[in-house]
């Protein structure tokens, strides 16, 4: 999945595409669009409520269904937590792997902060997933 944002006068617009040659075709044409957007500014609805992933501006779900980050944090060990609490479904060693890019997450963590169940998948435990919400998320979103 490839995003492109188009800033506005009055916001932004964040564009998805399937791949890169579609992504550079369509920035081809950014002129057009905001062209288009400035003369067409009365045609778009407000939404109130938020739609959709609420973390779309952290992650990418794959049409495969697995998970890319779109923010990195500074460390390792946050991008383990954030790999972990972002994961459409708790991730198994390889996944967690894949989607934080760190080689050895548990090395990064505190012991006790990921668990591991009976299948093999990791959960962020309470105090790591309250750090994730009220600390790191806020942070990567500022």
């Amino acid at each position: 999945m490839f995003r492109a944002r188009l800033n506005t006068a009055f916001g932004t617009i964040e564009l998805e595409f399937e791949n890169q040659q579609e992504l550079e075709e369509r920035l081809s044409q950014a002129r057009e669009y905001a062209a288009w957007i400035s003369s067409h500014g009365s045609d778009f609805v407000v939404v109130k409520e938020r739609q959709g992933d609420p973390f779309s501006d952290l992650r990418a779900v794959l049409p495969s269904g697995k998970v890319q980050l779109l923010k990195l944090p500074g460390n390792k060990g946050d991008m383990v937590r954030l790999a972990a609490f972002l994961s459409s479904n708790p991730p198994t060693w390889p996944e967690l792997v894949e989607i934080s890019g760190v080689a050895n997450p548990l090395a990064y963590v505190k012991k006790g902060e990921l668990s591991k169940d009976a299948a093999g998948r990791y959960t962020l435990e309470a105090k790591s997933r309250h750090y994730v919400v009220n600390d790191l998320i806020p942070n990567l979103r500022r």
